[in-house]
């Protein structure tokens, strides 16, 4: 029955991909820019609270981002923040599975000399000044590249969870085991390693509690599917084949929503709220993506989340005069000045504005892809943004 459901709703995002639809025309400029400027709210930080009071009944914030732009990421912590003064907070994002950890050891001031380059210097300085109970959690989601890329993070991560062993020799067993893993350099290999490696844990445990059996399941599965996604993944070649598309596709996006499922389950216990930052294509209503399924179809957050699009504004011009660059970007940068951010809800606005930007990227025939865009102004001609908030005390 499982099997059905999946084809059919496989079949129907071919369907409505293949749909083709007429755009209504773009407005005038004129018409453009009295639009967003009726909309659009100019934001300063620390004071994020026109956003914040959108989102802090939410169960989940989805942050879609263009990844490695430091800007994106250190707003994303700065929201985060904002929210945790309301409530508690995780932050969650995209990276392997195995850095949470050492992320959430950072979170906790455990660890102060590998800091991964996607932990906001936001967070982390509103963490040194806050209790254990009122610091923001981070951590990662998604499958486990690493296991076909940078193996050591993989084994890293299988000896923390061999350390979890309330057995010294249980540990020792399990380690020289896991430190095989770096010489299997094929598909059947991995795979016939990861079984046996299965085999072994189940073997030890007795001496593991329950929680950690669960993380062992659960992790192991996780590579056995990032082995098959990895293996499929090596060209490009599956991009072009729908069928094949759908099936490596569809295996990353059954175990993403998983890893999600564990942060929000983080966030659940502490009764907080989770901000995920993850890819723009993640967050994207027109397609079948992560913040869909979790805003659609599952229970605990069904109608209870929120997906906004970060979207760099760079100070470069030759970036921001690119005819790649939408329309609406180009209006908002002129419309925010000296302004570090811009907001444009696109809830609250009305049929007839829905319609007049209709055309853009940001909207499908149905309607608005994203909750809200915020647009963040970057200044590529001087100090990074990264600089800014050390000295800003973010």
């Amino acid at each position: 029955m499982k099997g059905l459901l999946l084809i059919i709703s496989v079949a129907a995002d071919i369907f409505l991909t293949g749909c083709v639809t007429t755009k209504p025309p773009a407005p005038s400029q004129e018409e453009l820019t009295s639009l967003i400027r009726n909309h659009l709210v100019l934001l300063e930080y620390p004071d994020f609270e026109p956003v914040v009071s959108r989102l802090k009944n939410k169960e989940i914030v989805f942050l879609g981002e263009v990844h490695h732009v430091e800007a994106l990421i250190q707003t994303g912590g700065a929201l985060t923040v904002a929210l945790a003064k309301k409530k508690p907070a995780v932050w969650a994002h995209e990276c392997c599975y195995s850095t949470y950890p050492l992320m959430e050891a950072i979170s906790m001031g455990k660890e102060e000399n590998l800091i991964p380059w996607n932990c906001p210097e936001t967070i982390q300085s509103f963490n040194s000044t806050h209790s254990s109970e009122k610091k923001i959690l981070m951590t990662a989601v998604d499958i486990e590249y690493s296991v076909y890329k940078h193996k050591p993070g993989t084994v890293r991560f299988l000896q923390f969870l061999a350390s979890r062993s309330s057995s010294e020799s249980a540990t020792k067993i399990l380690n020289k085991k896991i430190a095989f893993l770096t010489e299997q350099d094929t598909f059947n290999k991995m795979n016939e390693y990861l079984k046996d490696l299965d085999c072994l844990f189940r073997r030890h445990f007795e001496t593991f509690s329950s929680e950690d059996q669960e993380e062992i399941l659960f992790y192991i599965d996780l590579l056995k599917a990032s082995n098959r996604y990895g293996y499929l993944n090596q060209d490009n070649d599956w991009k072009k084949s729908g069928s094949r598309f759908w099936k490596v596709y569809n295996i990353r996006y059954r175990y993403f929503n998983k890893t999600i499922e564990r942060a929000y389950e983080k966030a659940r216990k502490c009764g907080g709220i989770l901000i995920c930052q993850l890819g723009e294509w993640h967050i994207d209503a027109s397609h079948r993506c992560e913040a869909q399924y979790f805003e659609r179809k599952y229970r605990l957050t069904k109608g209870k989340t929120a997906s906004i699009r970060l979207i760099p504004l760079y100070s470069d011009q030759e970036k921001n005069h690119s005819e790649n660059i939408p329309e609406i970007d180009i209006t908002v940068k002129n419309l925010m000045g000296n302004s570090r951010y811009g907001y444009l809800d696109l809830n609250e606005l009305t049929e007839d504005a829905v319609q007049m930007l209709a055309w853009s990227d940001y909207f499908t025939h149905d309607g608005p892809k994203y909750d809200g865009l915020l647009f963040i102004h970057v200044n590529t001609n001087a100090e990074s943004l990264r600089s800014s908030t050390k000295a800003n005390s973010f």
